[in-house]
C-alpha cells in the first residue's frame, strides 16, 4: 500500500517536495506548547492526507494527494465484554443484522436491544484485513480491562492514566501494532461512549487513552508522586468554574493556583488550553456576569 503527497519544501515555499511511502513507515514529530515531544504514525491513507494538509496549513501552501487506497475493503465488527472486561461474543458479519457503518446511529441502549445483553461493554471496530482482527480485540480487551470503571460508571475521577505502551503490555502486542488497532474504534458504556483517540480527548468526546497529569508531592515524603487522568483534571476545573463566583470569575492564574496547591504540576497556558480548547469554557472577563 503506498501513497503519495506533496508537501512544501521549507527550505523554499516556491517549490513542493513529493513523498512516497507505505502509510507504517510514515512518522511526525512536533512539539507542544508545553515543549513535550508528540510522534504520530501515519497508517492510513486519510491519516496521511490529514498530515499532508496540516503541513500545507503552516505553509499556506494547498496539498494534492494521489494513491491507491487498500485492497481490503473496510468492514465493521463488534466484541462485547462483560462489566470485568471478559469477552462474551464476537461478530464479524455485520452486514447480516443489518448494522450501520456509522457510530452515531448507535446508542448503549440501541445496542443493548440488537444484541440481547444487558450489564454489557460494547466495541465496535472496523478492519480493513491490514491487521489481523485477533489482535483488535485483545488490544479492545486490554484497553476495556484498563478503563473498565470509567466505562461502566462514567465518572471520569474512575479514569487512568493509559498510554499506547501501557496497552501493549496487557495485550501481548507490540507498541505500532496497538496504534493501528485502535484506530477507527468506539466502546459504548451505560453512560458514556469513548474512542481510542491517542490524541485529544475531552469530557465531551472522551477516549480511554489518557496522557495523565503529574502530581508531586516534594513535601511529603511519605506519599509518592503520581500521575492523576487528564478526564478527571478536566472534570476538576469545569466543577471550578461552575461553582465560582460568577461576580468574579476565577482566572487561568487562580485556577492554576488552587491545582498547584493540590500538588498538580502545570502551568497557567497548560489551564488555559484546557479550559479553552478542551473544555470550550471562555475566559474570566466573558464569564463574569454583573449584579
Amino acid at each position: 500500500m503506498k501513497n503519495t503527497i506533496t508537501v512544501p519544501d521549507a527550505t523554499n515555499t516556491q517549490r513542493s517536495l513529493t513523498l512516497t511511502g507505505a502509510y507504517n513507515t510514515i512518522t511526525f514529530t512536533f512539539t507542544d506548547s508545553d515543549n513535550k515531544s508528540h510522534t504520530v504514525r501515519v497508517t492510513s491513507a486519510e491519516e496521511l492526507l490529514k498530515l499532508a494538509n496540516f503541513i500545507g496549513m503552516q505553509a499556506d501552501i494547498p496539498i494534492v494527494s494521489t494513491g491507491t487506497r487498500s485492497s481490503h475493503p473496510a468492514k465493521m465488527g463488534v466484541c462485547i465484554f462483560d462489566y470485568q472486561g471478559n469477552r462474551i461474543k464476537e461478530l464479524y458479519d455485520t452486514k447480516t443484522l443489518g448494522l450501520s457503518e456509522d457510530y452515531n446511529d448507535y446508542s448503549y441502549q440501541n445496542l443493548t436491544d440488537t444484541f440481547g445483553y444487558d450489564q454489557a461493554i460494547f466495541a465496535l471496530f472496523t478492519y480493513d484485513g491490514s491487521i489481523g482482527r485477533e489482535s483488535i480485540i485483545k488490544t479492545l480487551q486490554a484497553c476495556v480491562k484498563l478503563q473498565r470503571l470509567l466505562i461502566v460508571t462514567g465518572n471520569y475521577f474512575y479514569a487512568k492514566p493509559l498510554t499506547l505502551e501501557n496497552v501493549a503490555r496487557e495485550a501481548g502486542l507490540d507498541f505500532t501494532t496497538v496504534s493501528r488497532c485502535a484506530r477507527d474504534v468506539r466502546v459504548y458504556g451505560p453512560t458514556k461512549t469513548f474512542s481510542l483517540d491517542n490524541h485529544e480527548s475531552t469530557l465531551e468526546k472522551p477516549s480511554l487513552f489518557d496522557e495523565g497529569v503529574v502530581r508531586k508531592f516534594t513535601a511529603s515524603p511519605e506519599q509518592k508522586d503520581d500521575q492523576v487522568p487528564r478526564l478527571a483534571l478536566l472534570q476538576m476545573i469545569k466543577d471550578m468554574i461552575d461553582h465560582e463566583d460568577k461576580c468574579k470569575p476565577l482566572g487561568d492564574e487562580e485556577i492554576c493556583q488552587a491545582l498547584k496547591e493540590l500538588h498538580f504540576i502545570i502551568e497557567r497556558r497548560t489551564v488555559a488550553k484546557y479550559r479553552g480548547e478542551l473544555l470550550g469554557l471562555p475566559n474570566s472577563n466573558h464569564r463574569r456576569q454583573n449584579n
